[in-house]
């Protein structure tokens, strides 16, 4: 049976290439150098007995032998994939059930992914969700009633422990006629006099304590003419022209007809939201998972974040070098 072994990573590495047809391209994003992908793509070959890639100094083409193993390798990448969740969750043998409150505005983040993450990988972990405000969620923490919440600006308490999974920037909210609309960005001093529509401190007080922090370093105070106890009926009210707000990114999301978005100038103080559980239940199996599983999703999600603002412009090809597989 060895004869017919294929190196997985040879697979990946082939898959990487049949897409870009462009070894330097794909020798970033595989992360070793392009000599040394060469070097892999020609050993396949010599695994394979065939020729999968046509080069010359310009270009590089798929051969029919390439064609022809492009949705094997991927099926195979993915059964191994599969194969290794399998075994560790016949491993793990974790089940429960973990009873977890949320702020609604959270849906719109991170925390999506991470009940997707654990769901896929645990799935005899039952998740039970209650969308609660802070308050809510502290006092069931508290009292036994929840498992793990997830808030912004966690208490210290030592009785309890915090993890921040998500950091995101305020953006304002404003009419999509207003003064301000056609600014890339506003500076927050310039929202001073402004009518402003807030949330209920009792809903959300966290949130709103860092939108008059925001404010106040601007030089002012809020003129709060509004409030109201959900991110949508804000947006709403905005959108009819009665005021401003102070919005977290990812209301993005959720866009509403009538109403722009900004970013402001200088940034304020980012929110940040942060999963909450009780240091006694640290170490219940499915306590430990959720944590695992939070811990990947925020590697993943920081590390797309980062590509996305830190890849500078690729500059243009010197020579044909990049192309060349030999």
């Amino acid at each position: 049976m060895g004869e017919y072994a294929i190196d997985l990573r040879r697979l990946r590495y082939f898959l990487v290439v049949a897409e870009t047809l462009n070894v330097g391209d794909a020798a970033q994003r595989v992360g070793i150098t392009q000599p040394g992908l060469s070097q892999q793509i020609r050993k396949l070959e010599d695994e394979l007995g065939v020729e999968l890639f046509r080069r010359n100094r310009r270009s590089l083409e798929l051969t029919g032998s390439g064609m022809a193993l492009i949705e094997p390798a991927r099926r195979c990448i993915e059964c191994a994939v599969e194969a290794r969740r399998a075994a560790i969750a016949a491993a793990d043998n974790v089940a429960g059930q973990i009873r977890v409150g949320q702020l609604a505005m959270a849906t719109l983040s991170i925390f999506p992914l991470i009940v997707r993450l654990l769901t896929l990988r645990f799935p005899s972990i039952a998740l039970n969700l209650s969308e609660l405000t802070t308050i809510e969620q502290l006092n069931g923490i508290r009292s036994g009633d929840l498992d793990v919440a997830f808030i912004y600006a966690p208490p210290r308490d030592p009785a309890l422990d915090h993890l921040v999974v998500n950091r995101e920037r305020l953006l304002v909210a404003m009419p999509a006629r207003h003064r301000l609309a056609t600014r890339t960005a506003v500076p927050v001093a310039a929202l001073a006099g402004e009518d402003f529509v807030m949330c209920d401190p009792a809903w959300e007080p966290m949130f709103d304590q860092l939108v008059v922090s925001a404010c106040a370093g601007g030089g002012f105070n809020p003129n709060v003419t509004h409030r109201a106890t959900g991110l949508a009926t804000i947006l709403g009210l905005v959108s009819t022209g009665v005021g401003v707000t102070l919005v977290p990114a990812s209301a993005r999301h959720m866009p509403r007809d009538g109403t722009t978005l900004r970013p402001l100038r200088p940034s304020p103080p980012q929110l940040e939201l942060a999963m909450v559980w009780r240091r006694a239940d640290a170490g219940e199996p499915s306590h430990i998972k959720l944590r695992e599983v939070v811990h990947e999703v925020i590697g993943v999600h920081a590390h797309s974040a980062n590509f996305e603002r830190a890849s500078p412009p690729r500059p243009p090809a010197r020579d044909d070098r990049r192309h060349s597989l030999r």
